[in-house]
């Protein structure tokens, strides 16, 4: 196998201090955290992948009100022009033994792993809600501003 079909995969374990950036005219949400080694990391993610994102923590962190929350966000439409570094699917889940959430994006060149306590899900939550529906989630028009 070449280095050009070889996957990637990063491990980041477990972090804190997760941020996430939106910028105008973006169609990738940057999202970044703190290793427990101090080494900060980063992913883009497709606005759709972010939504997706939303979806899952919402369902996760919230789960009597997460199907009438969701019934009312819009969501994004497929891209299928990115770079391959952009992660264009994610995945979210609680691992029930210790309380820990999981965070797994894929891209066209491989795949990421992170790891983040309940605060942490919370705030991410709180910002992809924040970015993504600053208008209210019935999907009403609205222009992105820098975060």
């Amino acid at each position: 196998m070449d280095n050009t079909t070889r996957s990637i995969q990063e491990e980041y374990g477990f972090c804190t201090n997760l941020t996430v950036s939106f910028r105008e005219s973006d169609v990738v949400v940057r999202v970044e955290g703190t290793e427990e080694s101090g080494q900060v990391w980063m992913q883009l993610l497709s606005v759709r992948a972010a939504h997706v994102l939303w979806f899952k923590l919402t369902a996760l962190l919230y789960p009597e009100q997460a199907q009438t929350v969701t019934a009312l966000a819009a969501t994004a439409p497929l891209r299928s022009s990115l770079p391959f570094t952009v992660t264009t699917h994610v995945e979210a889940v609680r691992e029930d033994q210790n309380g820990l959430y999981a965070m797994v994006g894929w891209t066209s060149g491989g795949m990421w792993t992170v790891w983040f306590a309940e605060q942490d899900a919370r705030l991410l939550w709180t910002l992809l809600d924040e970015g993504l529906y600053p208008v209210g989630w019935e999907g009403r028009e609205w222009k992105r501003t820098a975060r």
